[in-house]
C-alpha cells in the first residue's frame, strides 16, 4: 500500500546491540458513464483479442484509423478483464481510471451482498488468469502480449466470506514505482504508469502460476481502488488481516537478482557473500514502511526477485542463513575489520538488523511486543503520509482501530495521534514509552512532559530491543495518571557526563577511583560495580529466551579471582593516594586483564570497554554519565550508569527500578528511570540491585491532558 517514491539512504549511527545476529451501502457501481468500455457476455465471447500494435501515448488520446469506407474506429489497444459474468474491454488509456475508480466494483462473489462503507468491510479483490479465453496480439501494446496467455479474472469478496470458504490467495508485498505513485497521487495516467500497473502484477501472477499452479493474487496495483478514498483507507486498516490470513506471502525485491539471494545462503567465497549482502540490503524494499508491516503480519514468506524468479528458500531461512554467514566471517576477520570491508561495499547494517528484528517480531509471543520495538522497526522506514505510521504501529501492536482512533489518526494533529498511541501502550502495561530517548532538539510539551518522541518518528527513540520478561507490575495507569509501582534505588548525590573516551587505562582509572571512594578495597563490591558500569553481553537479555529468568541467571556469569583482585585494589588505593602515576598505569592494566574488560565479548566480539564507548557515541554529546546514588534505606553509596537528557541535579534527582523488566540490551532487573520533580529526565539499562534493600513506592509521572 506504500505509494511513495523511496528517498535516498540516510546514514545513521546505530547502537551496536546486535553485531552477530543469531537469530456506502451497496458499492455495485453503474459503469454506463465509462466511454469506450465495451462488454460482452463471457459465455458468448469469441475469444479474440481487441488490440493493435500501438503504444499508448502520454496525452491519453487513442490512435484512430480511417477505413476505406470512411468510417473511423479506434485502434487503441484494450485490456480484457473478466468480472463475474462480464467481459470488459478497457482502452489502455482508461485502464488506471477504470481499476482505481469503480470499474471493478461488484457484489461479493460468495454471498452476493454489497460492501457497506459503514461496516468497515471493504472488498478483498484478487485476480487470476481466465483460462477460458486465449490472448493473441503484438508486443507493441502495454500488455506485452504474449506476456500472459489469458486475460485476468477479478474476484471481489468479503474477508469473512473468504475465511468461511477457506479460499486461498497470495498477497504481494512490494514497493511502488515512481510513475505509478505519481499517477496515484495526481489522479493522472500516463503510458509508463499504465504499463507498470499492468505488467508488474501480471508478471507476478505468471511466476506464481508457473510455480504453484492456478493462483489468485492480491496486488495493490490492481486490488485497491486507489481513487475511492474511503475504500482505500478501509483497506489500509485491513492490511494486517489481508497478509496474515494466507499461508504464503510474496516479498518482491524488484532490484535484487536471484544470484545475490543464493549467495546469502551458500556463498562461493567471502567476497561474493559481502557483495551479495551489500546488494540485497541496498534494496529499496527495506526502506519502506508498509512492506515491513506486511512482512511482519504474514505467515511464510517467499522472495520474488528482479526477474520474477521465486526463491526456493523462505525469507525466514534466508535471513537466518545470512546471519550465520555474517557471524562466521565476522569471527574469521574480526568485527572491526569485517565492518570496515562490508561498509566499503555498501552494506547497510541497519537494514540487516531490521530484517532480523522483523523475523523476531513474527516469532515472539505477542505479550512481549512493545511500542519501542515496533518503532525501532517502523521508524527507520519511509512512507509518504506521516499518519500511516500510526496505522502501522497500531496494527503491529493490535491496539485497535475503532472509529475514534481512526479520526484521530487522520487528523492533522500528529502530536495527538502520538499521545493517544503511547497512552494506549501504557494502558496495556507497556513501559517502553517511559524509556524513549528524546530526539535532539525536541522540547518537552508542558502538557505532557513525560511524552518523548512526539516531534518526529525515528528508530533512534528506542535502542533496547525486544522484551524478554515483563515487569512484575503491569499497572501503569491509575485514575488517568501515570503512577506505576517502582523500586526506589536512591537519591543522586553526584553526577557527571562521561563518554568513556581515551585509553583503556584512563577510562578504568576514572571509574575505579570513584568506586574505591565508595566501597574501599572490597573486591566483591568493586566487581559488582564494574559489572554495572561495563556489563557483560552474556548477561543481557539478548541471549536469554523469552520467559522467566532464574535467580542463577541474575548473578554474575563469570567467576572473578576476588583474592587477587582484592590484593591489587589495596595496592591501587595506596598508589592512588601517593599519586604514583606509573604504578597506577601498571595496576590498571593488570586489573583490566583480571576483569576481562578489554577482551572481545564472546557474544558480540566487542570488549566491554568498547561497548561503553559505542553506547556513548550512539547517545551523543552529554547523554551518558556516571551517578553516585545513596540508598534511602541503608544509606549505602553506589555507582550507576545513567543515560540522562537533562543533568541530574544532586539531591533532586532519584533513580527508580522497574522490577522484572528485561529487554535485549538491558540486564535482568536493570531497567530504570531517573526522575526529578515528577519529570523523567533519564533512564538506565544496567541498574541491577547493589544492596539488599528493595523499597517500593507509587511514583507519579504525569497524566493525560
Amino acid at each position: 500500500m506504500d505509494a511513495s517514491q523511496p528517498q535516498d539512504e540516510v546514514e545513521l549511527c546505530f547502537k551496536r546491540r546486535r553485531t552477530d545476529s543469531s537469530h456506502g451501502g451497496h458499492l455495485q457501481a453503474s459503469r454506463a458513464s465509462s466511454p469506450r468500455l465495451e462488454r460482452q457476455d463471457t459465455m458468448s465471447s469469441s475469444g479474440k483479442r481487441a488490440c493493435s500494435p500501438i503504444l499508448l501515448s502520454d496525452d491519453h488520446e487513442p490512435e484512430v484509423l480511417v477505413t476505406e469506407e470512411g468510417k473511423v474506429r479506434s485502434t487503441e489497444p484494450r485490456i480484457i478483464i473478466h468480472l463475474g459474468g462480464e467481459r470488459q474491454q478497457v482502452p489502455q488509456s482508461k485502464f488506471l481510471a477504470h481499476i482505481w475508480k469503480d470499474g471493478l466494483n461488484s457484489p461479493c462473489m460468495v454471498c452476493q451482498r454489497g460492501f457497506n462503507k459503514e461496516d468497515n468491510d471493504p472488498p478483498i479483490r484478487t485476480f487470476t488468469l481466465e483460462e477460458s479465453e486465449d490472448l493473441v496480439g503484438d508486443t507493441a501494446d502495454v500488455t506485452r502480449i504474449p506476456l500472459a496467455p489469458h486475460p485476468i479474472r477479478v474476484m471481489n469478496r468479503h474477508m469473512n466470506c473468504i475465511k468461511a470458504r477457506r479460499l486461498t490467495y497470495i498477497p504481494v508485498s512490494h514497493v511502488w514505482h515512481q510513475p505509478v505513485s505519481s499517477a496515484q497521487m495526481g489522479k493522472a495516467t500516463g503510458a509508463r504508469a499504465t504499463q507498470l500497473a499492468y505488467q508488474v502484477p501480471i508478471q507476478t501472477l505468471m511466476a506464481l502460476t508457473k510455480k504453484f499452479g492456478p493462483t489468485e493474487v492480491w496486488h495493490d496495483y490492481i486490488s485497491v481502488p486507489q481513487w475511492q478514498y474511503e475504500i482505500q483507507r478501509q483497506l489500509l486498516l485491513q492490511i494486517p488481516t489481508i497478509f496474515a490470513f494466507p499461508a504464503l506471502m510474496i516479498m518482491h525485491l524488484d532490484d535484487s537478482n536471484s544470484f545475490h539471494l543464493r549467495q546469502l545462503e551458500d556463498p562461493d567465497s567471502y567476497t561474493t557473500f559481502v557483495e551479495a549482502i551489500s546488494h540485497v540490503t541496498q534494496s529499496r524494499w527495506f526502506d519502506r514502511m508498509w512492506v515491513a508491516l506486511e512482512y511482519i503480519q504474514s505467515q511464510e514468506v517467499s522472495i520474488l526477485s528482479k526477474y520474477f524468479d521465486i526463491s526456493d528458500t523462505s525469507a525466514a531461512d534466508l535471513s537466518a542463513l545470512a546471519a550465520s554467514n555474517l557471524g562466521k566471517y565476522a569471527k574469521r576477520l574480526g568485527q572491526d575489520r569485517f565492518n570496515q570491508i562490508a561498509k566499503s561495499k555498501g552494506f547497510q547494517w541497519q537494514k540487516r538488523v531490521s530484517w532480523d528484528d522483523m523475523e523476531v517480531w513474527k516469532r515472539i509471543d505477542p505479550k512481549y511486543r512493545s511500542l519501542g520495538a515496533a518503532i525501532f522497526i517502523i521508524g527507520q522506514k519511509q512512507c509518504r503520509d506521516p499518519h500511516d505510521y500510526f496505522f502501522a504501529l497500531r496494527g503491529l501492536l493490535d491496539l485497535g482501530q475503532n472509529q475514534t482512533e481512526i479520526k484521530t489518526i487522520l487528523s492533522d494533529d500528529i502530536f495527538q495521534s502520538f499521545l493517544d498511541l503511547t497512552w494506549d501502550a501504557l494502558t496495556v502495561g507497556d513501559y517502553s514509552p517511559l524509556l524513549f530517548i528524546p530526539p535532539d532538539g525536541e522540547q518537552a510539551d508542558q502538557r505532557v512532559p513525560w511524552l518523548r518522541g512526539h516531534s518526529s518518528m525515528s528508530e533512534r527513540l528506542w535502542d533496547l530491543g525486544t522484551c524478554h520478561q515483563l515487569a512484575r507490575s503491569r499497572i501503569i495507569i491509575q485514575q488517568d495518571s501515570i503512577r506505576p509501582m517502582l523500586e526506589t534505588i536512591g537519591i543522586v548525590v553526584d553526577f557527571e557526563y562521561y563518554d568513556f573516551g581515551g585509553s583503556s587505562e584512563s577510562v578504568f582509572q576514572r571509574v575505579a577511583s570513584r568506586m574505591l571512594q565508595m566501597y574501599g578495597p572490597s573486591a566483591q563490591l568493586f566487581c559488582d560495580g564494574i559489572d554495572r558500569v561495563f556489563p557483560h553481553m552474556a548477561r543481557k537479555g539478548l541471549p536469554i529466551p523469552q520467559g522467566e529468568i532464574s535467580d542463577a541467571e541474575v548473578g554474575s556469569p563469570v567467576s572473578y579471582d576476588l583474592d587477587r583482585i582484592g590484593e591489587m585494589l589495596e595496592r591501587y588505593s595506596f598508589s592512588s593516594k601517593g599519586e604514583s602515576h606509573g604504578e597506577l598505569a601498571i595496576l590498571s592494566k593488570r586489573l583490566i586483564a583480571l576483569l576481562g574488560l578489554a577482551l572481545p565479548d564472546k557474544t558480540s566480539h566487542t570488549s566491554r570497554l568498547q561497548s561503553a564507548r559505542d553506547d556513548a557515541e550512539f547517545f551523543g554529546k552529554k547523554k551518558e554519565g556516571l551517578a553516585s546514588v545513596r540508598c534511602t534505606t541503608c544509606a549505602g553509596l553506589f555507582l550507576y550508569r545513567v543515560t540522562a537528557w537533562e543533568e541530574l541535579v544532586p539531591q533532586e534527582a532519584r533513580l527508580y527500578r522497574i522490577p522484572g523488566l528485561l529487554y535485549d540490551d538491558t540486564l535482568p532487573d536493570g531497567v530504570g528511570i531517573a526522575v526529578a520533580n515528577g519529570k523523567i529526565v533519564g533512564r538506565m539499562a544496567y541498574a541491577t540491585p547493589a544492596c539488599e534493600c528493595h523499597p517500593e513506592e507509587a511514583v507519579e509521572l504525569g497524566h493525560r491532558p
